[in-house]
């Protein structure tokens, strides 16, 4: 229904015309636009004279289609005010059912937004939720590493004491009935001195046995001094618990390596920590010792040694950290295992850091050595804050 490219608003149909059947027409023109796709959109107004707007014909009329059936005689303006309304009310129809289309695509596409936000934030929450897990799972599968070493390293500590002892013990009474007769050695050696002057081979063997005497003296002290470490490291829990000064302690300590410091070594102090600390004195001197000196062999020339306290969560913590040249990362994990050592041989018995480990282990604390702020070793010891009594 279109001329020239123009679509009809309206069809107008003489219902009663003698050239053609204008229920049949209607009937034809209602099925046109009501065909399937996009067919032809107009309304359809009958028109008929008084007799055929009886209720036989109009329901006829209605039936074929028509929106609307006016009477021929009525005037011209009544007419164009029917068509007008009936045009008017098709073009209500098509806006409203616009406007519910795009009501209907705008609902689609919220639910399809709302739909992919939400999708988002599953995914996002679901993505928070793995790393969580995978926070948790990391952070538990290394407290359990942390624990199996520990526990590992305990159970090492624990035999090597019973072995170390033993060893100590089979070693000392020998040691004891050489050095005494060593001792017996050298006066006779001294003694036999005057008896040999003027018999020159004589006075050179007897020069040379003294020489001798005198290198055995000091190589059986270095055993006696490692027996005496070895018996300190098997015997750890012998001391008993006391208040200690920590102050007063370190200041002893860094007096009795005053040759290993010597002016090369500056040593600062910072005890931000009580003063007092109840545990074994000894144990405690030991420890101190053990690191201080290490931290005065490890600076080969000018250095600093920081002895710092202060307190945290309940425990006394003591951190000694040296300018020296550091532990490396590799060595962190053996560095407290007896006998072993970064020094050259004969420089030292591995035993030292040791001992501070299982001195610490029993004061139900733990040491760690990691890296101080001007590059050098850092050894960090917490000790529970126990009560007097």
């Amino acid at each position: 229904m279109q001329a020239e490219g123009v679509a009809w608003d309206c069809v107008v149909i003489a219902m009663l015309s003698p050239g053609f059947d204008g229920v049949a027409l209607c009937r034809r023109l209602n099925a046109l636009r009501s065909g399937p796709g996009e067919g032809p959109s107009f309304q359809i107004v009958g028109l008929g004279n008084d007799e055929s707007t009886g209720r036989e014909m109009l329901s006829q009329v209605f039936e074929a289609g028509a929106d609307d059936l006016v009477s021929a005689t009525a005037s011209a303006e009544a007419i164009r005010l029917r068509i007008r309304t009936v045009v008017r009310r098709r073009l209500m129809q098509e806006e409203n059912r616009r406007i519910d289309a795009e009501l209907r695509g705008r609902e689609l596409a919220l639910a399809h937004a709302r739909a992919e936000a939400a999708a988002a934030e599953a995914r996002a929450a679901l993505a928070e939720a793995l790393s969580r897990a995978n926070a948790e799972l990391e952070e538990a599968n290394r407290q359990l590493r942390d624990t199996q070493a520990k526990l590992v390293q305990a159970a090492k500590m624990a035999s090597l004491g019973e072995l170390v002892a033993g060893i100590a013990h089979e070693i000392n009474n020998p040691l004891a009935f050489i050095l005494a007769h060593q001792g017996t050695v050298e006066r006779v050696l001294e003694r036999l001195g005057p008896h040999v002057d003027g018999q020159a081979e004589a006075q050179a063997l007897v020069e040379k046995g003294l020489q001798r005497s005198h290198s055995m003296t000091l190589g059986l002290k270095r055993i006696q001094d490692l027996v005496l470490n070895l018996r300190k490291f098997s015997r750890l829990e012998d001391s008993g618990f006391q208040t200690l000064n920590v102050p007063e302690t370190i200041e002893t300590v860094v007096a009795l390596l005053t040759h290993k410091l010597s002016n090369r070594i500056v040593v600062r102090r910072q005890f931000d920590a009580r003063p007092e600390l109840f545990c074994s004195p000894a144990l405690l001197n030991q420890v101190v010792m053990n690191i201080v000196g290490n931290a005065a062999d490890a600076i080969e020339d000018q250095g600093t040694i920081t002895i710092a306290t202060r307190e945290s969560d309940g425990q006394y913590v003591i951190e000694i950290a040296d300018t020296g040249p550091g532990v490396a990362e590799e060595l962190r994990e053996r560095i407290f295992e007896p006998f072993f050592t970064t020094k050259p041989i004969g420089s030292g018995t591995g035993l030292g850091l040791a001992i501070a480990y299982n001195v610490v282990r029993a004061h139900d604390g733990h040491i760690a050595v990691g890296t101080s702020p001007e590059g050098g070793a850092r050894f960090t010891i917490s000790v529970p804050l126990r009560a007097t009594t």
